[in-house]
């Protein structure tokens, strides 16, 4: 159904799982043109949604990670992050310059209230997210088989990959969780149209979920050079 309509989500599906798989084709084989391609995915990703470029501070930091994994405190480090972060912040300041020109709000209709009393939707919040994840009609077998495979492979968790597989997981939804409880956003995504948005913002989640199941079950041995 999603792959048949023409909802923006599914483009920022691709460009930034695609980024984050050349970022991990890049962490194996230390080929510099991996993380230029991927910079450009992460780049036109912005064009989609706003989230792209929240999805673009999540694979900055996972560059940086995977840098100073491999390479430790040094130059290196530096000159990788300059090389994935400038093409792509070229390409979102070129969209973000042009809608200062030409008048569009820069972050849309988008409405903050950051009172406290929004810590009362921390409840329809976390079963918003749950149901679509575990009890929705979007996929939620992926995330049954997800869980059950942490479960039995509890020490693959710690290998550097399955974990930054888990932190982007982690980190998006949060990301998703900080609009429900401080924007307008909250009858979108946990409110009385969650039905609708929630499904299609969540989507860029699932090929990562599977990946992480992959990498889980086979294990690292069985891959050997292999990102899948």
């Amino acid at each position: 159904y999603h792959a048949t309509i023409e909802y923006s989500d599914l483009s920022l599906l691709y460009y930034m799982c695609g980024a984050l798989i050349l970022v991990m084709f890049w962490h194996r084989t230390q080929d510099k043109g991996y993380l230029i391609l991927a910079s450009l995915f992460a780049g036109l990703g912005t064009f989609t949604k706003l989230e792209g470029f929240s999805y673009l501070l999540i694979l900055i930091a996972v560059v940086l990670t995977v840098a100073l994994y491999s390479r430790g405190w040094s130059f290196a480090v530096l000159k990788s992050f300059m090389i994935f972060s400038v093409p792509a912040m070229v390409i979102y300041l070129h969209f973000f310059f042009y809608k200062i020109i030409k008048g569009v709000p820069i972050i849309g209709r988008l409405m903050y209230d950051f009172s406290t009393e929004n810590l009362m939707r921390t409840g329809a919040i976390l079963t918003a997210i749950v149901n679509e994840l575990f009890l929705s009609n979007n996929w939620s077998l992926v995330w049954f088989l997800l869980i059950v495979s942490l479960l039995q492979f509890r020490r693959r968790i710690l290998r550097f990959e399955n974990l930054l597989l888990v932190a982007v997981i982690v980190c998006s939804l949060i990301f998703y969780a900080v609009l429900s409880f401080f924007t307008s956003n909250y009858i979108w995504l946990a409110g009385e149209q969650k039905f609708i948005s929630l499904p299609r913002v969540l989507m860029p989640l699932y090929p990562i979920a599977v990946w992480l199941i992959v990498l889980l079950n086979v294990g690292a041995d069985d891959l050997k050079d292999r990102v899948f």
